[in-house]
């Protein structure tokens, strides 16, 4: 099968015509288990903002219906911008922890991260940070723009 499925690829790129279809293409889970591509197209945006929350929020559809999920966020220090991205899977009634390093000056860093706790619609988020420079205490950094659910 693999075999003919390279000799396909083969001769597409060196134009026979012979066109591949996304059934035909596999990808592999975190278990190693191959997904065929149709299926792993098939995702639903649960969130998004384009601003960011640091708040709760709700999906709209349950988490416990999707296989894996990636989150999307960023941290903003000091006008600067930093984006997350977090893959997990088997989420409900499960944490994820999402984490920022950013040092703005050659003396200050700062970690800011979140925990993201997940029960089937609903998405409750713990705020931490520490730094190395205690002028600024604004721990609420980390944003959550898009989590996308794949089943």
């Amino acid at each position: 099968m693999l075999v003919k499925l390279i000799m396909k690829v083969l001769k597409n790129l060196f134009g026979n015509g012979t066109k591949i279809s996304a059934s035909e293409v596999a990808v592999k889970d975190i278990e190693g288990k191959a997904i065929e591509l149709d299926n792993f197209l098939n995702r639903r945006i649960l969130y998004e903002n384009a601003n960011g929350t640091n708040q709760n929020f709700v999906l709209n559809d349950s988490c416990s219906n999707y296989k894996f999920i990636e989150i999307y966020a960023f941290c903003e220090v000091a006008n600067h911008k930093q984006y997350i991205y977090q893959k997990s899977y088997n989420i409900n009634n499960n944490s994820v922890n999402i984490l920022s390093i950013t040092q703005t000056e050659p003396t200050y860093i700062l970690w800011s991260s979140a925990k993201l706790t997940f029960n089937d619609k609903d998405v409750a988020i713990s705020l931490n940070y520490t730094q190395t420079k205690t002028t600024d205490k604004d721990s609420n950094r980390i944003f959550v723009t898009r989590i996308i659910g794949y089943k």
